[in-house]
């Protein structure tokens, strides 16, 4: 008796689980979903990949992105923002300029020499400084590399490194030299 049952119940879900034409994610030529189906012996992850590139190519060219800033903050005590690295094409120098939030209560902040490092694999530094930083408000800093830096040949850095003494260091990265 059990054995009828269950046939008849894995018979019953079969039969209705086929002839439903109402099935919102069935993918048919006028449904206006996404149509993915997977080719001959290949991934479903390659599969997809090659669709994407192919429709890419179709659209029109854009403007080149610039990538953005990573930002690796170690810290839940501070909050470090990039807001823009500029260069001066007629002295070959730039200069950081970050922002620096205390989440804390007010302490001292010390900041030991800034390193950069270009697209060249040339180092670069900056001297640190010290401030108050009071609770929850936000401080400007600029940090002025005077190393050499030829425009024509840099136009990003891969890597700078703010080491804070009692928070650890801040890595940006990709950051793209605004020259003027």
């Amino acid at each position: 008796m059990k054995k009828i049952l269950f046939s008849l119940t894995a018979l019953l879900i079969a039969c209705t689980s086929f002839a439903q034409d109402n099935d919102p994610f069935r993918v048919g030529e006028n449904s206006g979903s996404l149509k993915v189906q997977e080719e001959s012996n290949q991934p479903f992850e390659t599969t997809v990949q090659r669709k994407k590139v192919q429709t890419s190519s179709k659209e029109a060219p854009k403007e080149e992105e610039k990538p953005a800033v990573t930002v690796n903050n170690p810290s839940k005590d501070i909050k470090v923002e990039f807001v823009s690295c500029i260069g001066n094409r007629a002295a070959q120098t730039f200069e950081l300029t970050i922002k620096v939030t205390n989440l804390q209560v007010n302490q001292q902040i010390y900041l030991n020499s800034l390193l950069a490092y270009d697209n060249q694999g040339d180092e670069n530094y900056a001297y640190g400084k010290n401030w108050e930083a009071l609770t929850d408000v936000t401080v400007r800093q600029v940090f002025a590399f005077r190393n050499k830096v030829l425009p024509a040949k840099v136009d990003k850095l891969s890597v700078i490194k703010l080491p804070f003494v009692k928070f650890g260091s801040v890595e940006f990265r990709n950051v793209t030299i605004d020259w003027r």
